[in-house]
């Protein structure tokens, strides 16, 4: 028996009119009610379908619906909304024009266009085949409508296509996803507090088969935080998608991504004038392509196929390629390289995810790659002299690193850091319990050896790194104390340096030993030679106008020859105590007989201080400053 025209036309004109209205209303199933229209007919909540045959054929008048819907959804959401007129067709076609949402005189959504387009039979079957969902030309702005969260900006268009809706058992496929020419903003004022509500996760497993944006924006802004970014993508694709929002587990079969742009600013710093600034990143010409991503929580893979970009500062990343694995278990990274136009990075890593526990067996692993040219070198390390950039060598500064372990027991097995033909320093070490700071061990060694280290001249002036030069060092570390003896040689002479700091209490120990060594090679346009000298300090606090500041030092010059002189015996103690400091100076050789003393009490507003010497034999011609002084001279003085 076939349906009646009259039955036909009138679902032609009025089946959306109901589709539109229940959304609004959002009826509830699991409530038993009905919803009277004016009279006209009763509403039974318990089956939306027949509810939509029984409206599409009773309502004589589609104008009346649109005013009865817009203003049952007015009263009930409090705010004003306006549909300024509808088109319909068969079987579920409707077209929307002119959709204000008003909240308090605040537009909170205003659509030029919204067009639906719904298959009728499917619906029967509770499956949905939506052959076009298409929005034009809409505006949000939330305004005061969330606490502490503030969302708008246009949206040019959007259109979905999707083909496979079961409602039982909740799965989807949407075939088409276009989004253009869409510029969103949301701020975070962090003013409310997080939800904490525990629900069950939905069923729904949603086959995403071909998404794209293009000339799309968004941007964040964290006031509070003091924090903002932005991200502008020209061109991106999806392909191949999965979401299971049940397990909570995403697939993408490829991603692309071209003509991107993203900034992210943090602080209230003002932006470097030159160089990689990290609290104000801002990157373009962004070209990504990854494929085969999957999250399901700890599990996780990736293979990353280009990663092009360009930095504010002039850095460029030229291509990147790298996969990313990871199981219940462990976290791997078996291959990630970058290449820019000077440097190259080779970076590998295995770690289990118990590693980062302290107390656990887990282990990690790393080893890291790289050459580092000059010119991407001091785009991280701005402001240095333009003939210190010229001088510096041009062959890539070498790093090879590898770290083993986990939180017990951390082992730097490797670590050189090489300049060719200018110098070279390695390292290794092992750390027990890194996070406890009254329970950890350390020892690390260092070795370093100078070549041609010229270029620091434009930096250090007349001050030289002899070719040749060696530093070996030894670092202990056991809870908060820190212990360091270095040795510095240079041909016979050499340097050596014991020290303690407590990392708790601010106190230090040092001794430092100076034998023979050859002021001349570090200070070439001088008239220094050779040294022999020592020093020893023991004190806690770096502020020297605190009272629980305190200092004792000593200082010997031994030895030291300047041009023809020979200067020796000289002796400086000082003292710190309480803001009270003393200095006793003394110089006995064969050119000479000094002695002072030093009385001050330091504070942060006035310094007072008392100075005493006692000149018993000065050799003026000796020392080449004037004819020699036949007598002695006796000199006192305070300040």
């Amino acid at each position: 028996m076939n349906p009646s025209k009259d039955f036909l036309n009138k679902i032609s004109q009025h089946s959306v009119i109901f589709y539109i209205f229940a959304m609004i209303i959002q009826l509830d199933e699991s409530n038993e009610k009905t919803i009277q229209m004016g009279g006209d007919c009763l509403v039974d909540s318990h089956c939306p379908l027949h509810n939509y045959m029984y409206l599409a054929i009773h309502t004589s008048c589609p104008e009346l619906l649109v005013d009865k819907a817009t203003r049952y959804a007015s009263e009930a959401t409090g705010m004003q909304i306006h549909i300024g007129r509808l088109s319909l067709s068969f079987p579920l076609d409707l077209v929307v024009h002119e959709t204000q949402v008003i909240d308090r005189q605040d537009t909170i959504l205003d659509v030029n266009k919204l067009t639906v387009k719904i298959q009728l039979m499917p619906l029967f079957k509770k499956q949905v085949e939506l052959d076009g969902f298409e929005l034009k030309n809409a505006s949000v702005n939330t305004a005061q409508l969330m606490e502490g969260m503030l969302l708008k900006g246009k949206l040019g268009d959007c259109f979905i296509e999707s083909h496979g809706v079961d409602l039982t058992p909740e799965t989807a496929i949407v075939n088409t996803i276009r989004l253009k020419d869409a510029d969103l903003s949301l701020c975070l004022a962090d003013t409310t507090a997080a939800d904490t509500t525990q629900t069950p996760p939905p069923f729904w497993k949603i086959r995403l088969d071909k998404v794209d944006l293009s000339n799309v924006a968004f941007a964040l802004e964290m006031p509070l935080d003091s924090m903002d970014m932005q991200l502008r993508v020209g061109k991106a694709s999806v392909r191949d998608g999965l979401i299971d929002l049940h397990n909570a587990a995403y697939t993408i079969g490829t991603f692309n991504l071209t003509d991107g742009q993203a900034s992210y600013n943090s602080g209230n710093s003002p932006l470097a004038d030159e160089g990689f600034d990290p609290a104000h990143i801002a990157v373009s010409n962004i070209q990504i392509g990854i494929d085969s991503i999957y999250y399901a929580g700890n599990d996780i893979r990736a293979s990353i196929r280009q990663l092009e970009l360009k930095e504010r500062s002039g850095l460029q990343v030229l291509s990147t390629e790298g996969h990313l694995v990871s199981n219940s278990k462990t976290i791997s990274i078996p291959s990630l390289q970058l290449k820019t136009e000077n440097s190259y990075l080779d970076f590998q890593a295995l770690a289990d995810w118990s590693a980062t526990t302290p107390g656990q067996d887990g282990s990690m692993s790393g080893r890291l790659m790289a050459e580092i040219g000059k010119n991407d070198l001091f785009k991280f390390i701005p402001g240095l002299p333009e003939e210190f950039r010229q001088r510096f060598p041009s062959s890539p500064l070498q790093i090879r690193a590898g770290v083993d372990g986990n939180l017990n027991r951390l082992e730097l097995t490797s670590l050189s850091i090489s300049q060719p033909e200018a110098f070279r320093m390695e390292a290794h070490g092992t750390v027990d319990l890194p996070l406890d700071s009254l329970k950890r061990q350390g020892e690390f060694t260092l070795a370093a050896h100078t070549q041609n280290m010229k270029f620091l001249q434009a930096l250090t002036g007349d001050l030289l790194v002899p070719a040749g030069t060696s530093l070996n060092g030894l670092i202990k570390l056991e809870g908060n104390l820190l212990d360091a003896d270095f040795k510095l040689a240079k041909d016979s002479g050499n340097v050596n340096l014991l020290a303690r700091y407590d990392l708790a209490k601010e106190a230090y120990q040092t001794k430092l030993d100076i034998h023979e060594l050859d002021l001349h090679a570090f200070l070439p346009k001088d008239s220094l030679f050779t040294l022999t000298a020592s020093l020893d300090a023991e004190g806690q606090g770096f502020d020297f106008f605190s009272p629980k500041t305190s200092l004792q030092a000593g200082f010997r010059l031994v030895h030291l020859q300047y041009a023809t002189r020979i200067l020796s015996g000289i002796e400086l103690d000082a003292g710190l105590k309480q803001s009270r400091a003393q200095a006793n100076f003394k110089a006995t050789d064969h050119l000479m007989a000094i002695s002072a003393q030093l009385e001050a009490l330091l504070h942060p507003k006035e310094i007072e201080a008392t100075l005493n010497t006692d000149v018993q034999r000065l050799d003026w011609q000796g020392l080449n400053l004037m004819a020699s002084l036949s007598r002695l001279l006796r000199i006192s003085a305070s300040a």
